[in-house]
């Protein structure tokens, strides 16, 4: 593509044959990147594309609370050589190291985790903006239209545009790009690239819907081939922090007899009264952790036999749900005398109640929610042993 006497199709090729080598682009470096995001035009874009993958039935789009702010900054600090990485968030000081195929990592919420012990457990430590350090994965991804030249953090860039290629959106689920544009923004109609003109590695990339930047990651600083002290890549954890497998983590969930859970929750497990013949239910009994805080929760999940209509409720005490902290788009109903509310948006039917302490959140993405109301007003409390 050298030869070609047409500008824009050298420009291109020579940008194809940049990334294409960007694999292995240094042997260490040393970064510091910026994200900034929108988090509502953020989740509107996901939406868009859940939607648009006809998937929209799978996805529950989180609302968070009210007081939590539409942007968002995070900075993270990236030391990498060859077999070794280090990872620093501003987020409260988390941070983490990979050597090799093991992993550890610290945060205020989890505390010190590592796999030293079961190096099959796998993680996204030390592998933070992955595509934007190794582009490969953006050769089958995007399809890209060279437009200037520009300059990031003292670096030479090729400026580019891109568009997602449309195999991606209609195969999203087995194909490979879709995790570099997890990463780049998910749900962007394009993107505006800032690459690095020596290496190919992505400086700085911002994702675009409908004409609004949602999110903007950006080098601040960035440094090649430096001898980098191997005492970067020793995991120390803070004073009195003992390292926990992760599988120390969670509380596993059980499948238990709904019983079970009646006489294990810390609450009232409520079940319908009443559900249509052929139906199969299931009980899932999570129990409490203390780190990370996880309060008791129980799930019940009803399935017809020919899979046309289920529901899924999860039950904790009110104290410990944060189900009635969103407030957008709920409506108040009263069915056979309890007190309801509904919502339905992004094909999916939510129901929310309070009984006794116990919060109950309903969801379903095959029934309406009048159908919800009809099953929640006839909620009983689960019996703590068999009857028969």
């Amino acid at each position: 593509m050298r030869g070609c006497e047409t500008g824009q199709v050298t420009e291109l090729g020579d940008l194809l044959e940049l990334l294409h080598g960007a694999q292995a682009p240094f042997t260490t470096m040393r970064a510091t990147f910026r994200t900034w995001t929108d988090q509502e035009r953020a989740t509107a874009a996901f939406s868009a594309m859940a939607e648009g993958r006809g998937r929209a039935a799978m996805v529950m789009v989180h609302r968070g609370r009210r007081e939590s702010p539409r942007e968002r900054v995070d900075v993270v600090r990236i030391w990498r050589a060859p077999g070794r990485a280090r990872v620093e968030h501003d987020d409260r000081g988390r941070f983490g190291v990979r050597v090799g195929d093991r992993w550890w990592s610290w945060s205020e919420k989890s505390g010190a985790v590592s796999n030293e012990r079961d190096t099959d457990v796998g993680s996204g430590v030390g592998e933070e903006l992955q595509p934007l350090l190794d582009p490969t994965l953006l050769l089958g991804a995007l399809r890209f239209t060279v437009t200037g030249h520009g300059e990031i953090a003292g670096r030479r860039t090729i400026s580019v545009a891109a568009k997602p290629r449309r195999a991606l959106e209609r195969n999203s689920r087995s194909f490979p790009g879709n995790f570099a544009l997890h990463a780049l923004g998910p749900g962007a109609e394009r993107y505006m690239l800032e690459l690095d003109a020596e290496r190919g590695i992505v400086l700085s990339v911002e994702a675009i819907r409908e004409g609004h930047t949602f999110r903007r990651t950006e080098a601040v600083e960035i440094a090649f081939d430096e001898r980098l002290d191997d005492e970067l890549f020793v995991f120390r954890p803070p004073p009195g922090e003992s390292v926990r497998s992760p599988r120390e983590l969670h509380s596993h969930p059980e499948h238990v007899p709904i019983t079970e859970a009646q006489r294990r929750a810390p609450f009232t497990v409520l079940m319908p009264a009443r559900v249509p013949a052929g139906w199969q239910a299931s009980c899932m009994f999570f129990g409490p952790s203390q780190r990370p805080a996880a309060a008791a929760r129980v799930q019940l999940s009803y399935r017809s036999d020919s899979a046309h209509e289920d529901v899924a409720m999860s039950q904790r005490t009110l104290a410990d749900s944060d189900a009635f902290a969103d407030t957008e788009g709920w409506k108040h109903i009263d069915r056979d005398g309890v007190s309801l509310d509904v919502r339905h948006e992004a094909h999916q039917s939510e129901l929310r109640l309070e009984r006794d302490g116990t919060a109950v959140l309903m969801t379903s993405g095959t029934l309406s929610t009048d159908q919800l109301a009809d099953l929640a007003a006839g909620l009983i409390p689960a019996p703590e042993q068999s009857e028969i």
